[in-house]
């Protein structure tokens, strides 16, 4: 497994990874072009086998010291190989460069595989936004507090 910063020439295989991934509330080709050409962020790509396995889209603001989970994704035939694990890793690294010293993220209520990972990772309930998905959803917010 290789971790490196998303570039542009990745929009592709990344868009066909989103269209893999979710059904409904999906990061379009335009967003990601702008995630990674605009954004105060960055993704990062796991690669397995020279290809992208996975990713996890990063966002922050100037002067904030919060650095939000916009999304992250493991293709289905690459889970259990603790792709998703490395790259919470990663983002930690990247939120200390940051100067930030917390991460949160939005995740589907019934994710179970999901919240179980991040709950492993530390993360905690902060609040429930009520029909956040598409399809009427709940998202819980999970934060994590990391030291500088």
């Amino acid at each position: 497994m290789e971790l490196s910063i998303a570039q542009a020439d990745d929009l592709n295989s990344l868009t066909e990874l989103e269209a893999e991934l979710f059904t409904y509330d999906r990061i379009t080709k335009k967003q990601f072009k702008y995630l990674l050409t605009k954004a105060n962020g960055l993704i990062i790509k796991a690669e397995l086998d020279s290809k992208i396995a996975g990713y996890i889209a990063l966002l922050w603001r100037k002067n904030s010291n919060r650095m939000r989970v916009y999304s992250i994704g493991v293709s289905p035939s690459s889970r259990k190989n603790g792709l998703g694990r490395n790259l919470l890793i990663c983002s930690e690294s990247i939120a200390k460069n940051y100067n930030c010293s917390i991460i949160t993220l939005e995740v589907q209520e019934h994710n179970q595989p999901a919240l179980n990972l991040y709950h492993d990772m530390g993360f905690k309930y902060s609040t429930t936004r009520s029909a956040y998905y598409s399809d009427g959803g709940n998202a819980l917010v999970l934060q994590k507090n990391i030291d500088n």
